[in-house]
């Protein structure tokens, strides 16, 4: 049985939820011990998988981690007994119920359900299939690290209401179908994320797991989509014409250098210049998402250089040949910190770029040709774009050279900076 469910998180049809099921974890909230299971629903889009992102939503503050051991059911249970209930279940995962603290106080306050702090997209990473057969459910331990450091430690023989019991409860008022998943309650030491932060969560006998936070996009990241003369300046000031739908080329992540990091200035060049450009990070993957939904898909942004070899590309342009020797040598794609998709207004994002103190470049995404929803949607009709993909929207005016010993600094006033020195090749 237990093989078709390894892709669990794709054919469930809820994740059931269980409150306060270790008495260390209630005491720490202040919280009475239940005399039977609290129960909450969670949608099946709040799952992540190992080495996604998890979404930190303006609407909170106190965003918290609670490590849980999942418990995936095989068999649909509808009034199944105690003594017959574990037939039904197909195996185990390490899992975070991820919760807005804030906004559940608030709920609790206003007597509301608790629907906004716990059902948000990416409110459940969720670890890989265990067979039930290789967990004792009444003696599990699970563990979680915030950026490496021990935050929650905890084994299943603590719980309230063992797995038995709360699955017998559980279907004896909610049908559990297969590919469902119970989260069984978290211990002692719950506590505040941070944008930037990364989760690791384990079962020990087996891996760690890692949800990165979108500072880490560069990590994840399968590409980077760069738009070409996406500002009616700079195509001028290179004596192109404007396009008349955008075009765009691929770098390898390879090309990643991040904030404070090294621009290696290759051997085979003698004209390498600088682009500035707005980057948009994906959070969710997409193909073939149209205009009006496409801004759902977005983590982020990160003010970026796209590194380019300007003899090179104007060889290979006269000889009508792909872009790649000029474009894509490693640390030719610059890349500042992540930010947040709710800290910026996409359509009016001042950006600078300056060499050596000087400014180069000052622009703003509002002269864009190409908007980045329109920019967004006419890339994944053609090119799955996954989470962690980066999509560099085009440069203004101002593109120019750098020489070795430059130091490249790029900004989004009062929001976010970056430099780099530019380094020979050895």
């Amino acid at each position: 049985m237990s093989a078709k469910f390894v892709d669990f998180v794709k054919t469930g049809s809820k994740i059931v939820c269980v409150g306060r099921n270790y008495a260390k974890h209630a005491k720490e909230l202040g919280n009475a011990l239940p005399k039977t299971p609290i129960l909450f629903t969670k949608p099946t889009t709040c799952y992540v998988k190992d080495g996604g992102f998890i979404r930190y939503p303006s609407i909170t503050n106190d965003l918290h981690y609670e490590v849980e051991l999942g418990v995936i059911i095989g068999d649909k249970a509808s009034q199944v007994p105690q003594n017959k209930i574990m037939s039904h279940v197909a195996g185990y995962a390490i899992a975070i119920d991820i919760t807005c603290r804030d906004i559940q106080e608030q709920c609790k306050s206003e007597r509301i359900p608790w629907t906004m702090a716990k059902c948000l997209d990416t409110f459940c990473p969720v670890g890989s299939f265990v067979p039930s057969h290789e967990i004792d459910p009444y003696n599990t331990e699970i563990i979680l690290k915030q950026n490496n450091v021990i935050k929650q430690q905890g084994n299943t023989k603590d719980m309230i209401f063992n797995i038995p019991s709360l699955l017998e409860y559980i279907n004896r008022h909610i049908t559990l179908l297969p590919g469902d998943l119970v989260l069984t309650g978290t211990p002692e030491g719950v506590g505040p994320l941070k944008r930037g932060d990364e989760l690791h969560v384990a079962i020990p006998k087996f891996n760690y797991l890692t949800f990165l936070s979108m500072k880490d996009f560069v990590k994840q990241s399968t590409k980077i989509i760069c738009i070409g003369r996406n500002y009616a300046k700079h195509a001028a000031e290179l004596g192109n014409e404007i396009p008349t739908m955008p075009f765009y080329f691929i770098k390898p992540t390879t090309c990643y250098v991040e904030d404070g990091g090294d621009i290696i200035y290759p051997k085979i060049t003698k004209n390498l210049h600088h682009e500035l450009e707005l980057g948009v990070v994906i959070g969710k993957k997409m193909t073939k998402v149209s205009r009006d939904d496409v801004m759902a898909h977005v983590a982020g942004y990160s003010v970026t250089i796209d590194v380019t070899c300007r003899d090179l590309q104007e060889q290979c342009k006269a000889e009508r040949k792909p872009w790649s020797i000029s474009k894509c040598l490693d640390t030719h794609c610059a890349v500042g910190p992540f930010i947040p998709a709710d800290k910026l207004a996409h359509n009016n994002v001042e950006m600078v770029l300056k060499v050596n103190g000087d400014v180069r470049q000052y622009a703003n995404t509002k002269d864009m040709l190409f908007d980045v929803p329109a920019l967004l949607e006419y890339v994944n009709q053609h090119i799955t774009l996954l989470p962690g993909d980066l999509v560099q929207t085009g440069t203004p005016e101002g593109v120019g050279p750098m020489n070795v010993g430059d130091t490249v600094s790029v900004s989004i006033p009062g929001v976010s900076e970056a430099s780099f020195k530019i380094v020979a090749d050895v």
